[in-house]
């Protein structure tokens, strides 16, 4: 058998894994990491292949997360619990290794690379459907009338299609990173037409939008809304037109409608499972939040340039530092907020800095970082010690110093601003997305939020031509 047969064999098996792993991240996410170690083994075995990568990929979107990798390796020598970095440091081995083990994407065609999409969209259909299917077998057996009162049936299930209970049955039991996922997979099928029939195709984006909205994602509803403008925006920014401004007009008012009706949901969650309207000032909040979205995306429409593209994400990062130099300064009494989703994460935000004051330029050692969060929740009195930073850029920084979050947030930059150049709709989703789940969320420390974004950061890196990939200036 000659060497090229071989390879050709390597290829398509390879093909076939990145096929399941799509599949696998919204069904069996815990599969995911086995076929990564044999995407490992098929990236070895083709060393002219490996050669090639060495030769041609040199920049700061392949190099960056190793960097990151190894700086919080290295943070493990003055990390007092070795045991637990050490096992935090197997968690982000993706950061390495991704970006070595997809290089073989570049070989794939147009028609593979859009079954790997069709795989993954198939894989958040079968988990929403189980979702929907779980809470009916629930309503025919019954079992749980013997928990609850019967005024309280109706509750139930009501609570159980939304939020965190909506996924609780699932492999991916976070409705925030669901959430992130059911966005990627409608941005997928929005913006590839082929994939499905006309009637198939919207009736899944209905399907999508509809669990969306159930699982109460404000955040990942802000990257909605940030992406679809973005991407209108550069694909239409020289045919500048009544008709695109009325297109543009829709996609805002449609997005920023689920941004502030879930905002004006989750300040009171749950009381009444979903807002219907009956609250004055809630409605302002909405009509309001859709006008102001609206004419900012007219405005952003006029204006847009890339470079000022690139000065907004410098000043939301600039924001953020600022954001923390207040924390610094200004002490937070836990005792005058009530506790909710919004104010917990300043809690989170307020002890992360608490830390960092003491360990501002190498961060406390990657297994020491909840244990130094702990003494300060205690210190507060705030009672949910089991909760983390809740932000990946102080989960960084606390873990292996300032070098480390510079780097994350300066490879993170990039990344986005390539995939605006780039025009592809599902990096510019995925980027963005991660950038601002980053704020709320320490989503790289958890194997439902790596697999999912480091993967399709680089798979979708790679799919481009490779000369746009060359031009990295």
């Amino acid at each position: 058998m000659s060497t090229s047969i071989f390879i050709s064999r390597v290829n398509n098996f390879y093909f076939f894994l990145l096929c399941l792993y799509a599949f696998f991240i919204p069904t069996f996410n815990n599969f995911t990491t086995p076929i990564i170690i044999l995407l490992l083994v098929l990236t070895i075995i083709d060393i002219k292949g490996l050669q090639k990568f060495w030769l041609t990929e040199r920049n700061i979107i392949i190099i960056g997360l190793p960097l990151v990798f190894l700086l919080s390796s290295i943070s493990l020598f003055y990390s007092q619990k070795f045991g637990a970095g050490t096992k935090l440091v197997f968690r982000i081995l993706p950061l390495l290794l991704f970006p070595l083990i997809l290089h073989k994407v570049s070989g794939l065609n147009n028609k593979q690379v859009k079954t790997v999409f069709r795989y993954f969209v198939f894989g958040c259909l079968l988990t929403i459907c189980y979702s929907y299917l779980y809470v009916v077998y629930e309503a025919i057996d019954g079992s749980y009338k013997r928990l609850h009162l019967p005024e309280n049936h109706l509750a139930y299930f009501l609570n159980r299609l939304t939020y965190q209970d909506l996924v609780s049955k699932n492999i991916v039991d976070h409705s925030i990173y669901f959430g992130a996922y059911v966005l990627l997979a409608f941005t997928i099928v929005k913006s590839n037409k082929e994939l499905f029939t006309s009637k198939i195709r919207k009736s899944i984006l209905y399907l999508f939008v509809v669990t969306l909205v159930l699982l109460t994602p404000v955040i990942i509803a802000i990257s909605g809304l940030i992406v679809f403008t973005i991407f209108f925006i550069v694909q239409n920014r020289e045919n500048k037109t009544n008709i695109n401004r009325l297109k543009l007009l829709k996609t805002n008012a449609l997005w920023s409608f689920i941004v502030f009706y879930l905002f004006v949901w989750k300040i009171q969650p749950h009381l009444e499972f979903i807002y219907v309207f009956n609250n004055l000032k809630y409605n302002l909040i909405i009509a309001g939040g859709i006008s102001v979205s609206i004419a900012l995306g007219q405005v952003a429409y006029s204006i847009y340039s890339f470079r000022r593209l690139k000065l907004c994400i410098v000043l939301v990062l600039c924001g953020f530092g600022i954001l923390l130099i207040g924390l610094f300064i200004f002490p937070f009494d836990r005792n005058s907020h009530n506790l909710s989703n919004y104010t917990a994460r300043m809690v989170n935000n307020y002890a992360s800095v608490q830390v960092l004051k003491d360990h501002f330029l190498f961060g406390v050692g990657i297994g020491d970082v909840q244990d130094n969060l702990v003494s300060i929740y205690k210190e507060l009195r705030f009672r949910k010690t089991q909760f983390n930073e809740h932000n990946q850029y102080l989960r960084f920084w606390l873990g292996s110093g300032v070098l480390t979050f510079l780097i994350f947030a300066f490879w993170l930059l990039k990344t986005m601003t390539k995939s605006v150049k780039y025009k592809n709709p599902l990096m510019i989703c995925i980027s963005f997305t991660l950038f601002l789940f980053c704020f709320t969320e320490s989503v790289l420390v958890r194997q439902m939020g790596i697999s999912f974004f480091i993967f399709f950061i680089f798979f979708l890196y790679y799919s481009q031509p490779l000369k746009a990939r060359e031009n990295e200036n």
